[in-house]
């Protein structure tokens, strides 16, 4: 069956009203309690609808911003987060995606360059090809 989205209710209802300022950005409108709970939430359902569960690892390689905190807690109310570095060179990626188990690795379109590039990294959010053993 379908896994429900752990969405980390207490942090996102304990600020009181729905529309009270959650996240601010210079140059941004602010992301009320309210959307950023239906965002978390939808986010954690797809990623569910895409097979990603509770065991799973999901790299996200997501520039800093009002993006990375929504998909962050996204992310961790379906699966285990494993925020990394956009701007790391690919030899970096590369030994980190080695050892960290991953099922899949969330990047934005016009970021992540060295994500894109590197043999176990995909677009948007998909499984990673070969997933590296699991260690004992």
């Amino acid at each position: 069956g379908a896994l429900r989205p752990r969405a980390p209710e207490p942090f996102l209802r304990a600020h009181g009203a729905p529309e009270a300022p959650a996240l601010l950005a210079p140059g941004r409108a602010p992301l009320c309690y309210g959307r950023l709970h239906a965002e978390v939430l939808a986010g954690a359902a797809a990623l569910n609808a895409l097979g990603v569960g509770r065991g799973d690892r999901l790299a996200v390689v997501l520039p800093d911003g009002p993006e990375l905190a929504v998909a962050l807690l996204a992310v961790t109310a379906a699966a285990t987060a494993v925020p990394l570095n956009p701007a790391h060179r690919v030899a970096e990626l590369e030994g980190v995606f080695g050892g960290a188990n991953l099922t899949a690795v969330l990047v934005e379109g016009s970021g992540g360059e060295a994500a894109r590039r590197s043999p176990v990294s995909l677009s948007a959010c998909a499984p990673v090809p070969e997933r590296a053993p699991a260690r004992p």
